[in-house]
């Protein structure tokens, strides 16, 4: 969801990670889910989201991010700048596009 902390996000991710090397044929991606706008902007993650991308190299494995990024309301917020963020970040597919 995209109203965790940074913390909480990288607990998840790591066990993303433990997910994909025991089940490497069940794991298709990563996304946050929940409301675009009103919770929190994919920019407030890209420290851990980066961090995920680096684990991924050093364990040989490869899970896209899946984001959904494209319901915004173009009024001012960080939320606008998802959908930049989320090429940037590298996504395989934006939900809501």
């Amino acid at each position: 969801m995209r109203d965790v902390t940074c913390e909480e996000l990288e607990w998840y991710l790591e066990d993303c990670l433990a997910l994909k090397q025991e089940f490497p044929h069940l794991l298709a991606g990563f996304d946050l889910v929940g409301h675009e706008d009103p919770l929190k902007p994919l920019i407030y993650y890209a420290k851990p989201l980066l961090k995920f991308i680096d684990r991924q190299k050093e364990l040989g494995i490869h899970i896209p991010f899946i984001f959904h990024a494209g319901e915004t309301l173009g009024d001012g917020t960080a939320a606008d700048m998802n959908l930049f963020d989320a090429i940037l970040l590298g996504t395989k597919r934006i939900g809501h596009g």
